[in-house]
């Protein structure tokens, strides 16, 4: 069967979407071929090549602004019909708004998509709901990552998935220590863990992977309150440090997915009420430490660290669970919505 991915971004560039693309990609060309469209975010990548079997052909939309993207993405389509023409299937990562003049020229084409998230860092715009509901409509079915997306987008997904990973197991720290992984804003809650260490009556090690707005602002609260905080900046293999620290301070599918699989609790940092519906609506939920305030991390790490039997008892199910949540399940979920 030819396959026709739509993304936004894909390799070399990182990121959840990205990597959720790529690792089903390698896991269908076994069995199937696989294209990918997605932007050329940079000059320097080829329009055109295969990466390890997948062929991969990038739109021109580094140098045009965001106003004159969609009509650039349009008029590459449009020189590129034969690609849609020819292929069995298409699915779409969010960017349905590409496919969009193209559904009518082509209405028998089976088309999938998947949801990824939400837009921002604040409850959706009328506009953005509304987008979703045409896209869900005009699909042939629907994933969306993340049951909060039934209230937030009125969605109705043929299946909701928490994503995948391939994270291992590892033996616990004994030093007490934490990991922070994403970007440095407010809604992953930066500043937020870091007001908390400062109520902390214990020192905590705290190592940062990541960059954003607020680095500069996170280095400056450090140095003012002398934590114990070393900032890595962006890595792409942060996730793998996970083994080395005690507690993930994370707060997206995949990172919270990858901490589960090393066997780390998770402390996970919501500033508005979505973002708390992405956290509550998780199927480990309960086995992870859900919070706003500064107080409310600075409570949890202690009590985490004075009753370790309760921390192994949210560990120990967190792992169990996530240790099913694997690239090949993913993938036939995606078969099977395909067969439907």
């Amino acid at each position: 069967m030819n396959l026709l991915f739509f993304s936004r971004l894909y390799s070399p560039h990182i990121g959840g979407v990205e990597k959720h693309v790529k690792k089903i990609s390698q896991i269908l060309k076994k069995n199937h071929r696989i294209a990918i469209i997605t932007e050329q975010y940079d000059k320097k990548l080829k329009q055109e090549e295969t990466i390890n079997g997948i062929k991969v052909y990038r739109i021109p939309v580094w140098n045009v602004s965001e106003k004159q993207k969609k009509w650039r993405i349009w008029n590459w389509f449009f020189k590129h019909l034969n690609l849609i023409r020819t292929t069995d299937l298409i699915h779409i990562h969010d960017v349905f708004f590409w496919y969009l003049p193209f559904r009518f020229l082509f209405p028998s084409k089976k088309v999938f998509t998947t949801f990824h998230g939400y837009e921002g860092n604040d409850e959706p715009p009328r506009q953005a709901i509304i987008q979703h509901k045409i896209a869900e409509r005009l699909s042939s079915s629907s994933i969306c990552i993340g049951g909060f997306m039934k209230q937030w987008y009125h969605a109705q997904p043929n299946t909701v998935s928490y994503g995948a990973a391939d994270a291992k197991p590892s033996k616990f720290p004994k030093t007490q220590n934490a990991v922070f992984i994403g970007r440095l804003d407010h809604a992953t809650g930066i500043l937020t863990y870091l007001q908390g260490l400062t109520l902390l009556p214990r020192s905590l090690k705290l190592t940062v992977y990541g960059d954003g707005p607020l680095r500069q602002q996170a280095e400056q609260f450090v140095k003012t309150n002398k934590l114990k905080v070393s900032f890595k900046g962006f890595k792409p293999y942060a996730s793998t440090q996970l083994r080395n620290f005690r507690l993930a301070f994370v707060s997206r599918y995949l990172s919270i997915l990858e901490a589960m699989q090393t066997k780390r609790l998770v402390f996970a940092h919501y500033n508005n009420q979505i973002k708390k519906d992405y956290l509550t609506c998780h199927p480990q939920a309960k086995n992870m430490i859900i919070f706003r305030t500064p107080k409310e991390l600075a409570r949890q790490l202690e009590r985490s660290f004075t009753q370790p039997e309760q921390e192994k008892q949210k560990i120990e199910p967190a792992y169990n669970w996530a240790q099913n949540q694997t690239w090949q399940k993913l993938t036939s979920q995606y078969l099977k919505l395909w067969r439907r």
